[in-house]
């Protein structure tokens, strides 16, 4: 048993022994694990560190190259802006040398149409010169030829108080030689008696030729703008009875009717009478002259030619109506018949004139109205209101 005792021990102790050892084992290998581990951590700290400074380049390199980035990016926008600001201002340089050359052009367009205005101005200013000139004339031939026409008729009108003084003097010469061999006071009183008369009819027929001669001065004088208050009636009668004589000295086969109807008591009315005398006589003569045509080419053995001339007080206006039984007008005539150089008469026997001066003188110096009215083959009628007012 002590044997078995020591056996247990021997086991015990190689139990102890073999534990210890397994200790000792455990605790090297624990020591081995712990410097693994350690060198483990050490090493997992140097990846760490180095993960670290890895992460500090990183974001180093990434922050110098967004830096790049955002300096490439500054150049660009500054390249950009720099050839838009180029793009910007080549088109404003293209935009003004546009504008300079349309300017230019313009300038020159203008120059040379202002120099051919002045060309085309001096030259329109030459030719109305020649056709003022030439209006001149031809206003002064229709003042002649209305001149003439007056003349024609005041000669042939102031023939007959001519006639009257040449014959009355012719007597009283003869009773002055009676006179001288009167024998007794009776007879030598009757003779005085029939001298006194016959002087009378010689100073009568003699004021009424220097009342002619002085209506055809004041007919025939020029440049006169003066109005003066006029017996419508009366300037009717005198020129009527000029235009009449005129016609009949004018056109000597002619025989016509003048018929004067005028409205009594009309009120004077305040006119150039030259002016108007002379629109008168030049509708009367027309109208004798369209009665000759007429009588030289009607068939119709019952026509008579017949000029009137009326007046009539109408709305604070006078209307003086001058009406021929003649050739009449067609529309289209009546249509010019107010214009300058218009003319039915053959040429050389009118210059177109008479009516568009006439007109002129009724609407722009007296503020009047003048219209024709007629029917071909029938009659022609000049219409003329003058206000009293004027």
């Amino acid at each position: 048993s002590v044997f078995e005792a020591e056996e247990k021990i021997q086991i015990i102790e190689m139990l102890q022994r073999e534990n210890q050892a397994q200790a000792e084992k455990m605790n090297q290998q624990q020591l081995e694990l712990s410097q693994v581990i350690t060198k483990s951590d050490f090493e997992l700290q140097q990846k760490d560190r180095a993960l670290e400074e890895k992460d500090y380049e990183l974001s180093a390199m990434s922050k110098e190259k967004a830096e790049k980035e955002r300096d490439i990016a500054r150049k660009e926008l500054l390249i950009t802006q720099q050839n838009s600001f180029r793009d910007l201002l080549i088109g404003i340089t293209l935009v003004a040398f546009l504008l300079i050359f349309l300017f230019y052009n313009r300038y020159k367009i203008k120059r040379d149409s202002n120099q051919n205005l002045q060309k085309a101005n001096s030259e329109l200013a030459e030719t109305l010169e020649q056709l003022k000139s030439t209006q001149n004339q031809l206003v002064q031939s229709e003042k002649m030829a209305s001149l003439g026409q007056l003349t024609a008729g005041i000669a042939h009108e102031i023939q007959n108080p001519l006639n009257f003084v040449n014959n009355f003097s012719e007597t009283a010469i003869e009773l002055f030689e009676e006179l001288k061999n009167a024998s007794n006071d009776d007879e030598r009183m009757a003779i005085s008696e029939d001298l006194k008369l016959i002087i009378g009819k010689i100073n009568h027929h003699g004021k009424r030729a220097e009342q002619i001669v002085k209506n055809m001065l004041l007919h025939s004088r020029t440049g006169s703008t003066e109005k003066e208050l006029v017996d419508i009636n009366d300037l009717c009668d005198e020129i009527s009875g000029l235009a009449f004589h005129g016609a009949r000295v004018n056109m000597p086969t002619l025989q016509c009717k003048l018929e004067k109807k005028y409205t009594s008591q009309l009120p004077k009315v305040k006119i150039n009478r030259q002016d108007i005398g002379r629109v008168l006589l030049n509708i009367m003569s027309n109208g004798f002259y369209a009665l000759n045509v007429k009588k030289k080419k009607s068939e119709n053995a019952n026509y008579f030619p017949e000029l009137t001339v009326s007046t009539n007080l109408l709305n604070n206006q006078i209307e003086i109506r001058i009406q021929d039984n003649g050739t009449g007008m067609p529309p289209e005539v009546r249509n010019k018949i107010f214009e300058p150089f218009f003319t039915t008469k053959p040429t050389g026997e009118g210059t177109g004139l008479g009516l568009s001066m006439s007109y002129d003188i009724i609407t722009k110096e007296h503020q009047g109205q003048i219209k024709v009215d007629s029917e071909v083959g029938s009659y022609t009628a000049f219409i003329i209101h003058l206000p009293i007012s004027a």
